[in-house]
């Protein structure tokens, strides 16, 4: 359906991928004369200036970007609101406009709410993606209008998926505002026979232990799944990893057995009697 071009575009979140978007989005309204006026809404946490996740209220300033509110921009009626990590649920019930828009971190409808670069890798998946939706009273539950699929590679660690989600997520973000700003485009409802929702009580991220009893093929998805170094990484023993895998052959020692040690790794006997070799940080 077209509409009106948005008079207020607000980008919200954080990170690399809200900074880009931002940053996109005000050059092109200005290459495209659009009668917009673009603003930031960034996360809580926010301080202003960059971590290893870019600084969205930073980005703004640089920009000459107002930062608002989510309370300040509910009761505008010709707006276009996307949300790009944003760390708040937003109420679509307080706003005028529903051109309200989120790109979650997974395919949905699996893997709604969070962890999502640790339970695909824990789950075997073989891919992931992104995907653009409508926000509606629920948790990553809206109608999707897009998404991108993402094979995933044996070896990848949780925050490499995070940085493929990042990257492709601005490619979604990018092929998409056009069509934003100019319509309000069909989308499809999620099909809640194979949605899949985790919450913060679903992983424990004080438990990081390896156990070596596993399998190896499960001993490297735990290490790879947990692996993201600016949050945690698994432990063997106490001792901090980075990545695992597995080595041709097979032992009869017992799991857990330190089979060969170098200052940089460590192979382990498993419990299906393979051999993982895990790197240490």
């Amino acid at each position: 359906m077209v509409v009106p071009v948005p008079s207020l575009i607000v980008i919200c979140g954080k990170g690399r991928i809200a900074t880009s978007a931002l940053s996109y989005t005000v050059h092109y309204v200005a290459t495209q004369s659009l009668p917009a006026r673009v603003v930031a809404c960034p996360n809580t946490d926010d301080k202003g200036y960059d971590t290893w996740q870019a600084s969205l209220l930073r980005a703004a300033a640089q920009l000459g970007v107002e930062r608002v509110s989510l309370q300040e921009v509910e009761t505008e009626r010709n707006l276009l609101l996307v949300s790009l990590e944003y760390d708040r649920i937003v109420r679509v019930t307080r706003f005028l406009s529903r051109r309200l828009y989120n790109i979650h971190f997974s395919a949905l409808p699996k893997y709604r709410g969070v962890f999502t670069s640790i339970w695909p890798l824990l789950n075997g998946e073989s891919h992931v993606g992104v995907t653009l939706h409508y926000m509606d009273e629920g948790v990553d539950t809206g109608a999707i209008v897009a998404q991108r699929m993402i094979p995933l590679a044996s070896y990848v660690t949780a925050r490499q998926v995070y940085d493929l989600y990042m990257d492709e997520g601005f490619a979604l973000f990018r092929e998409w505002l056009p069509r934003l700003v100019t319509t309000q485009p069909e989308a499809i409802a999620q099909d809640e026979t194979r949605a899949t929702s985790y919450n913060r009580a679903s992983i424990d991220l004080g438990k990081v232990e390896v156990d070596l009893s596993q399998t190896a093929d499960r001993i490297c998805a735990f290490i790879h799944a947990f692996s993201f170094p600016e949050y945690q990484l698994p432990t063997v023993r106490g001792r901090a990893i980075r990545s695992c895998v597995s080595i041709p052959g097979n032992s009869t020692a017992p799991p857990g057995t330190a089979l060969h040690e170098t200052a940089y790794s460590t192979s382990f006997a498993t419990g299906d009697g393979r051999i993982v070799e895990v790197t240490w940080a």
